[in-house]
């Protein structure tokens, strides 16, 4: 049963990873034709600033949230006091 569950938890894991990869892809070649469009153009750096600090702090932010609730978990801590610190914060 224990196997069962670690590799239900590796798959998400997995499944995480690539979204992240593939939204990161996505970002990156946005960012590239971003670059050019200030070449070209240098009145859209702003534009292309705001493109690019949006989303490295959402993805921050969600990391270190993730983080936490796998570490909460991982080390054993019960749910009510995962929810107690969450509504807490």
């Amino acid at each position: 049963m224990e196997h069962e569950v670690k590799q239900r938890v590796k798959r998400e894991l997995e499944f995480t990873k690539m979204l992240v990869a593939f939204t990161a892809a996505i970002f990156l070649i946005a960012f590239a034709v971003g670059i050019i469009a200030v070449l070209r153009d240098g009145q859209s750096l702003d534009a292309l600033l705001v493109y690019a600090a949006a989303p490295f702090a959402t993805a921050i932010g969600f990391y270190i949230w993730k983080a936490k609730n796998e570490n909460l978990h991982k080390y054993g801590k019960g749910q009510a006091e995962i929810e107690s610190e969450d509504n807490a914060g």
